[in-house]
């Protein structure tokens, strides 16, 4: 069995060329240099770009490491998390629907732990 950071390094390294040539059919002229290719990308490219990896990171371990249920709760959590998180980090204002909901979702995953299976 391969180690999950290696299995890791696999995925994000097959991730990575296909995207590269991907790009080359498609839009070549942004292979051309590190300014070509980094045209048009804003903060918030490189910081979701950031997220995502720790993101898949994470999710690898979960699914190595706990069992179902915390998986189920935890894959629950992760709108929440971002409905809270995303006016801080990112500067979007949320609406009143999206914050009822996601207290609505926390809760029940509140309650849910609380009580235990």
């Amino acid at each position: 069995k391969l180690d999950i950071n290696v299995q890791n390094a696999i995925l994000y390294s097959a991730c990575g060329t296909f995207a590269i040539l991907l790009l080359a059919v498609d839009e070549p002229s942004h292979l051309t240099g590190p300014t070509a290719f980094f045209h048009g990308f804003t903060r918030g490219t490189f910081f979701t770009l950031i997220l995502q990896a720790f993101a898949g990171l994470i999710v690898s371990r979960m699914l190595k490491y706990a069992d179902s249920v915390t998986k189920t709760v935890a894959c629950c959590l992760r709108g929440p998390a971002v409905v809270f998180t995303s006016p801080y980090l990112l500067g979007i204002p949320n609406s009143w629907s999206s914050v009822t909901s996601a207290v609505v979702v926390a809760a029940g995953c509140s309650i849910y732990l609380l009580c235990g299976p």
